[in-house]
């Protein structure tokens, strides 16, 4: 063999060596730091094909072998998924922490036995999605896509639903804590036995929404539209209509816990002859002070 081939050789070697090193030290999600690193302590994303940790599937259209190995994975924590195409996929007892699904498409997914947490949703697509069983906290999620969204027996924390698309939204058996749907579209929206906790829904769009049998806890509801919302055998306590709209509204068999709650909150929202309320219109306006509209 010629000198030239060994150096040929030996570069292609080299090459080949620097490579491997490479690969052999892939990025890794810290739990503790909540960032994907080496051992080196260097930030970054791996690429790969097969869903997993801390990669980049960013406009990735997910077929069917890539929603199967979805459905498979147990742990996606890091991985970036910006603008991906993710309908209909099935995510099942996955740790989602620390991603990116800014503007990413979940339409018709389904979550179950789900934890996803620290995490960007920002203008994503959840319509139609099933989330059942599951855990969200801590999570942005600004100007997204709710149509239809059916949280089921989950628990959700310190997320941003702001300036939202939630018409027919639907809440069964589910705790909100620290949840804001600030001036969010939620006509038709079914909240039912769910329990709200300091809850920000100041300025929705709440037309014929429905609340029965939940239990509100400090929750707001400063300028909103509630016409012919449903508030029937709920309990309220320390929560602010103040300002709101309640035309045609239900609140018949509501629990006001708090005393005071009618002389402050409800007292300034907005009625008419067709709002429902706990007691008499004559009770409500020589003991409690309210205003009905015409």
């Amino acid at each position: 063999m010629s000198i030239k081939s060994l150096l040929i050789n030996g570069l292609l070697v080299s090459s080949f060596y620097t490579t491997a090193v490479f690969a052999a030290d892939p990025f890794v999600f810290d739990q503790t730091e909540g960032k994907c690193l080496n051992s080196k302590g260097e930030e970054g994303l791996n690429s790969r094909k097969k869903p997993g940790s801390c990669g980049d599937y960013s406009k990735i259209k997910a077929g069917f072998t890539f929603r199967w190995r979805l459905k498979k994975a147990r742990n996606i924590s890091g991985s970036k998924f910006v603008e991906a195409n993710l309908t209909r996929a099935s995510f099942q007892k996955i740790q989602m922490s620390a991603n990116d699904f800014t503007q990413a498409n979940f339409d018709g997914s389904k979550f179950f036995e789900a934890r996803i947490e620290n995490g960007n949703l920002n203008q994503a697509v959840l319509n139609n999605v099933v989330i059942a069983d599951s855990v969200l906290s801590n999570l942005a999620a600004t100007g997204s896509k709710l149509f239809n969204l059916k949280l089921n027996n989950s628990s959700i924390s310190d997320v941003q639903f702001n300036q939202c698309e939630a018409r027919q939204m639907g809440s069964k058996l589910s705790t909100l804590e620290r949840v804001s749907f600030a001036s969010c579209i939620m006509e038709n929206a079914q909240i039912l036995s769910s329990t709200l906790v300091s809850v920000d829904m100041d300025g929705i769009n709440g037309k014929f929404a429905n609340f029965s049998q939940s239990s509100l806890q400090q929750v707001s509801f400063k300028g909103a539209d509630l016409s012919y919302a449903n508030f029937e055998n709920i309990e309220i306590d320390l929560s602010d209509f103040s300002g709101a709209i309640l035309h045609h509204a239900n609140l018949k068999g509501a629990n006001l816990k708090t005393s005071t709650m009618t002389d402050t909150a409800l007292a300034y929202a907005k009625f008419n002859a067709q709002t429902q309320l706990p007691f008499s219109k004559e009770e409500a306006v020589s003991n409690h002070g309210m205003i009905f509209e015409p």
